[in-house]
């Protein structure tokens, strides 16, 4: 069994595990215990991956990526974030997010979700905020408000959040297991973040349970907004900050990385 095959039995197991506990309870902590074990048998399935069990593809833009940096060469590769499909399922979807050096995702959420992070190769910053409660006059939880807003009407309801914190992931070389651990973002704690790539990297995720559009798992995008400028006045208080939510970026694109059979594509 390889060890991408490793990570999607251990998700099966552990995630088909917790799904069929949690719907046999109506609470919805009803069994952490649980959760903390497939937390950690995930977490165990993901720091033991090679590059080389991903996709050949990836394998060969990781070597690129590693001979253009040794030339200190800064022609880009790919023209935008690529994301490489391995498995989505009805409780999980596992993939992962390939990047130059230099690229970003943009500030972003992943609603009612738990999201696992690991970096294959290369590395990036991970900067996360926690959201503390709705500061438009309309008022309204945070809860009720990412199921009911649809990002794409442009910009929405206002936040007050804290600085979660920084993570940098910094992958292995590529065929022994990588020296990076993997982080866990939950849906309440580091849920909003941006990615930075300081080099060309891939970070590979798993996400449970997946986005599901008009089932209150939209992603949302934000943008930082200035107290003396949104008309509330308020303290944010020493690594407080206020987000607002808007619409995607026009300059943000992501697209499909190009499958081992398309290997050929990719720029070289």
């Amino acid at each position: 069994m390889s060890t991408l095959d490793a990570v999607f039995a251990t998700c099966a197991r552990t995630l088909a595990r917790r799904a069929s506990s949690s719907s046999a309870s109506s609470s919805s902590a009803s069994s952490p215990g649980v959760a903390a074990r497939a937390a950690r048998e995930i977490s165990d399935a993901l720091n033991a991956v090679r590059l080389a069990d991903v996709s050949r593809a990836l394998d060969a833009y990781a070597a690129r990526a590693r001979e253009r940096d040794e030339m200190g060469s800064r022609a880009r590769l790919q023209p935008c974030v690529t994301y490489l499909g391995l498995r989505a399922e009805r409780e999980y979807s596992i993939g992962a997010f390939v990047f130059d050096a230099s690229q970003t995702m943009p500030l972003h959420n992943h609603p009612g979700m738990t999201v696992f992070m690991r970096a294959l190769f290369g590395s990036a910053n991970v900067t996360s905020y926690d959201l503390v409660s709705c500061v438009d006059a309309s008022g309204g939880s945070v809860e009720s408000h990412l199921s009911a807003v649809n990002a794409m009407e442009g910009r929405g309801r206002a936040f007050d959040a804290k600085f979660a914190g920084r993570v940098r992931l910094s992958g292995g070389d590529g065929v022994s297991a990588a020296s990076s651990s993997t982080i866990m973002l939950t849906p309440t704690r580091a849920n909003v973040h941006t990615i930075t790539a300081t080099t060309a990297c891939a970070i590979l995720e798993v996400q449970t349970p997946p986005y599901a559009v008009g089932h209150g798992r939209d992603c949302h995008y934000f943008e930082f907004v200035d107290a003396e400028t949104d008309g509330m006045n308020r303290d944010f208080g020493d690594d407080g900050r206020r987000l607002r939510e808007i619409g995607p970026s026009p300059s943000f694109v992501c697209r499909t990385f190009p499958s081992d059979d398309d290997e050929h594509s990719l720029a070289r």
